[in-house]
């Protein structure tokens, strides 16, 4: 599966809200043109007959009707192509997220990845190609499923992160279940030297045998949580809070949300915003509202003061 072939898609957070629709709450994307056309469906129903979407139109589409809470066993913890969830390439043709999405990016296969703990959707990873590249082959599928255990470790991970807390509060770290530190970020290795290590060693050990979910350190706090990938064996993730360096908002807000709180800030209206960045209104409020709430701000000179401007 040549990278020239093919556009990675990861939406780790394709999740079904106890009171409503299917929703996309987060993504991240290989492909430019991709990546501003998902944007629109950011926190909002996907088009009918995503693998998220459980409308009617899109369970008659697929093969035997299923939903993500309900997958037939051969569509879980592997790769398969796009045409096997649907009854013929005729019926999904018919299907809004085909129209919206796969036809006007000339789409014409893909494998897709759903990952389950236990009988709990994770999230899925699609690999897409588009028009001018062969369709994926026996081959292609077998070395994506011989991938397949790892990728899901590490989408597991992903997940557990997310739902752990605001990543942007804090740092965090990946442990095996014998202390060795497996993951962290660039800052935060500056952080650990070896007395540290030595230490959190120990805490991952009462984290194992007493079930311990909190520690302290240096003024630092550090909540813990158990992640178990479908295969291999369980590692911990640990969130540290309260890290003196985050208070930077540079490392508060992440790049789209910086780069639109700045345009904000200087006085561009929502909808100048949305055609700047080839997205939706919604979701330029959607990252104001992320900004606001992240530098404790309310109004536009607050937010150019919290970002050391000079509004217009």
């Amino acid at each position: 599966m040549g990278a020239t072939d093919a556009d990675i898609g990861l939406f780790y957070r394709a999740v079904q809200r106890p009171d409503g629709p299917a929703v996309i709450d987060s993504l991240c994307v290989g492909s430019a043109q991709l990546t501003h056309l998902m944007h629109n469906y950011q926190l909002a129903g996907p088009p009918a007959g995503a693998a998220c979407d459980a409308s009617s139109e899109a369970l008659d589409a697929r093969r035997k009707g299923w939903s993500l809470e309900r997958p037939p066993e051969s569509a879980r913890n592997k790769f398969q192509s796009l045409y096997a969830d649907y009854r013929s390439r005729d019926a999904f043709a018919e299907l809004a997220v085909y129209r919206e999405l796969y036809g006007p990016l000339e789409i014409i296969d893909q494998l897709r990845l759903l990952t389950y703990e236990g009988s709990q959707f994770v999230g899925w990873i699609g690999v897409l190609r588009r028009r001018g590249a062969a369709e994926f082959s026996r081959r292609d599928l077998s070395h994506a499923n011989r991938l397949a255990p790892a990728i899901q470790a590490q989408l597991c991970k992903a997940v557990a992160i997310s739902q752990l807390g605001d990543s942007e509060t804090g740092q965090h770290a990946i442990f095996s279940s014998s202390g060795k530190l497996e993951y962290c970020s660039h800052e935060l290795a500056g952080w650990f030297n070896s007395s540290r290590a030595a230490l959190f060693k120990q805490m991952v050990e009462r984290v194992v045998t007493a079930g311990v979910a909190t520690h302290e350190l240096d003024g630092v706090r550090i909540d813990w949580a158990r992640l178990d990938p479908p295969s291999g064996s369980p590692c911990y993730l640990a969130r540290l809070s309260h890290y003196p360096a985050l208070q930077r908002t540079t490392l508060r807000l992440t790049a789209t949300e910086h780069a639109i709180a700045t345009e904000a800030a200087r006085g561009d209206r929502v909808r100048e915003i949305a055609e700047r960045h080839a997205i939706s209104e919604n979701t330029v409020k959607f990252h104001l509202r992320n900004a606001y709430s992240k530098l404790g701000v309310s109004t536009r000179i607050q937010l150019a003061r919290a970002l050391d401007l000079s509004p217009h």
